[in-house]
């Protein structure tokens, strides 16, 4: 949609101005660089798209963020995941809503590894990829033969003994670097589910 491709420039003009009066609150885990781009890309149906901008701390806060570090089984950085901006990208055709497209930067083997997801409005998600991303995960991991095997879960998938546990690193990947992915994809489930099929209570 119209100046949906300038929110993110805008957020960031907006947030540096305020600094120039206190310190800039938070940062943007993680966007899509062309997101009009991508979205034609993955969504050929699609009219346009709008964009919201979430934060944890501020939706859903202490409650969500100790919610989520115990699904994950580790706890959240409080500068790169739990205060920090995450956009979210809302796809469109023409009024109906088909789908929410989120990303994150995860920790990977001594890189940053940014993902990106695309989850229907009943939670499951559409499609996981890699390519318009800053800091992509290995080239390995871009296989389509791996990112199919996401395709379709929701979050009662990434329980113990789930499908998504059996999803093993692609020849060449390293299991970190695996790991680190199942674990974005499964913290962005969470926040949809929080964010936009739930009523969660504002932060603190």
């Amino acid at each position: 949609m119209t100046g949906s491709r300038n929110a993110l420039a805008t957020v960031a003009s907006v947030s540096l101005i305020v600094g120039l009066a206190r310190p800039v609150e938070a940062v943007v885990t993680c966007s899509l660089p062309t997101p009009d781009k991508t979205i034609r890309q993955l969504f050929p149906e699609s009219t346009g798209h709008r964009l919201q901008i979430k934060r944890m701390k501020m939706s859903g806060g202490i409650e969500l963020r100790d919610k989520i570090a115990h699904a994950l089984g580790r706890p959240l950085d409080q500068a790169g995941e739990y205060d920090v901006m995450y956009p979210v990208y809302e796809v469109l055709v023409e009024d109906k809503l088909i789908s929410r497209i989120m990303c994150s930067t995860e920790r990977g083997q001594g890189h940053k590894c940014q993902i990106a997801v695309a989850i229907s409005t009943q939670g499951k998600l559409q499609k996981l990829f890699f390519d318009s991303l800053l800091y992509p995960p290995p080239e390995v991991f871009h296989s389509p033969e791996y990112t199919a095997r996401f395709q379709g879960l929701g979050l009662l998938d990434f329980k113990e003994q789930g499908q998504a546990e059996a999803i093993e690193a692609p020849p060449g990947g390293t299991p970190f670097d695996n790991q680190a992915i199942k674990q974005g994809v499964h913290k962005l489930l969470l926040l949809h589910e929080a964010w936009f099929r739930s009523q969660p209570r504002r932060g603190k």
